[in-house]
């Protein structure tokens, strides 16, 4: 009885560091993740300008120092119109003459296969000294 009693307990701690193992590389990977997107400096238009539409996350810093992260951006004359990229998901407009810098989030090759490149490494040196999954 005793020692079936241990068996189960050791079966159990080593379902439960499973878990934490895989938890922590989730969440290493989601971490990861951002590596494959990077911000490009756009050029902020004079005003009239023509009606531009950004497809991707545009960041609004202002000439006051703050930060906005806005989906569905669209230029059009003197203004910068989009809903922000949070909870809230608010409708903004800024004024052109009133934006410092506007750069846009662009999907990034080199970082993309970069990480590839870590994460192969990683399963590679996990497998050859068995520290990975059962």
């Amino acid at each position: 009885m005793y020692e079936r009693d241990l068996h189960y307990r050791a079966e159990r701690a080593e379902v439960i560091v499973g878990r934490w193992t895989f938890r922590r590389t989730a969440l290493c990977c989601l971490v990861l993740a951002a590596a494959c997107t990077s911000w490009r400096p756009r050029e902020v238009p004079d005003p009239p300008a023509p009606v531009q539409q950004f497809r991707r996350p545009v960041r609004v810093t202002l000439t006051d120092g703050r930060s906005f992260e806005l989906r569905n951006a669209i230029v059009a004359t003197d203004s910068l119109f989009g809903t922000t990229n949070d909870l809230a998901s608010l409708r903004m407009r800024f004024a052109l003459r009133d934006v410092r810098s506007l750069e846009e989030n662009e999907k990034d090759a080199r970082a993309t296969l970069a990480l590839i490149a870590v994460l192969a490494l990683v399963a590679g040196f996990t497998g050859i000294f068995g520290v990975g999954f059962k």
